[in-house]
């Protein structure tokens, strides 16, 4: 969960929910406390669907490896013995556009299954509504708060 405190974000998973306010525990382990008046937005994380992560993981895999192919094949030089040469005259790997094509091919592939496995996350806005504070007798005697907040 994420809380918005005047521009400022704090994010964390959620410990304590009162009326007085909420307390998320931080990834480095601390615990941050946040009074209800301070508290401007509320911002849950929502998982992604894994065809939507494959989508964009072999998205990414594919452009990453075009770049880098791209970048080796600019100013390439192919000698007339077979053999290449960079822009300063360095011998190498001649790469062709058949090559960058499967190399592409396999860089969508291993982005897509990584992206499936690890889709990630998209951060959804509450609304207001969704956040509710009722005060009610508690059990044994005395007032009860209760905070729900619906997903």
């Amino acid at each position: 969960m994420r809380l918005d405190l005047a521009g400022v974000r704090v994010e964390g998973r959620l410990v304590v929910d009162d009326a007085g306010g909420m307390t998320v525990l931080r990834k480095n382990g601390a615990a941050f406390r946040a009074e209800s008046a301070f508290i401007q937005g509320v911002e849950v994380a929502r998982r992604r669907n894994w065809l939507l992560g494959a989508g964009r993981g072999a998205l990414i895999g594919g452009l990453a490896v075009a770049a880098i192919d791209g970048v080796l094949m600019v100013g390439q030089k192919e000698n007339p013995d077979g053999t290449c040469t960079d822009p300063y005259g360095t011998p190498t790997l001649c790469a062709s556009r058949d090559q960058l094509a499967s190399d592409v091919a396999v860089g969508a592939l291993v982005g897509a299954v990584l992206g499936s496995i690890w889709p990630g996350h998209r951060w959804e806005r509450l609304q207001t509504d969704r956040i509710r504070v009722s005060v009610a007798p508690a059990p044994g005697g005395g007032v009860g708060v209760l905070t729900t907040v619906s997903f």
